[in-house]
């Protein structure tokens, strides 16, 4: 897995991997970078990353929440990862799709939904219909062989 920091900031702003994977915190500008953050059940990190060079993180543990990474050189620089044991997980494109391939089927499967400015999404439309989910926690059953559209909208007042 491959975080970098370019032009003082983090590519990807919002990270899933999977814990078995290292990170690899590359620093792809020609100034030094600071990678800072403070898992809650893994080890932490601060490190500063020289120009052009990289360092490499392994996590002891899943997070149950997105942590913050932070640059102490740049504190503008902020990004968010999330170290998983399996991987059931997704970050969104930039219109909000994801895609979670070869989840089990006919059984109930409990999801979460964080995004850096509500934090865990509590109100939704789903289908047409409101819910509230309680910390960002839905369940939803799967049809075998099936592709499921969950046609979630979140209202614009909720990022304000």
């Amino acid at each position: 897995f491959i975080f970098d920091q370019k032009e003082c900031v983090f590519l990807s702003r919002v990270s899933a991997f999977q814990v078995s994977q290292p990170m690899r915190i590359i620093n792809s500008d020609p100034k030094g970078h600071n990678a800072d953050f403070k898992p809650r059940y893994s080890a932490s990190f601060n490190q500063t990353v020289a120009a052009g060079s990289f360092a490499v993180y392994q996590a002891d543990d899943e997070e149950k929440a997105p942590v913050s990474v932070k640059c102490a050189i740049h504190p503008w620089m902020q990004a968010w990862m999330i170290p998983r044991n399996n991987a059931y997980f997704a970050v969104t494109d930039e219109e909000g799709n994801f895609e979670i391939p070869n989840l089990p089927a006919s059984v109930s499967l409990r999801f979460r939904v964080w995004h850096e400015k509500t934090e865990f999404v509590q109100k939704v439309s789903v289908g047409g219909q409101a819910e509230k989910w309680s910390k960002g926690r839905f369940e939803q059953r799967l049809e075998p062989d099936s592709v499921t559209d969950l046609q979630v909208s979140i209202s614009a007042s909720e990022f304000e």
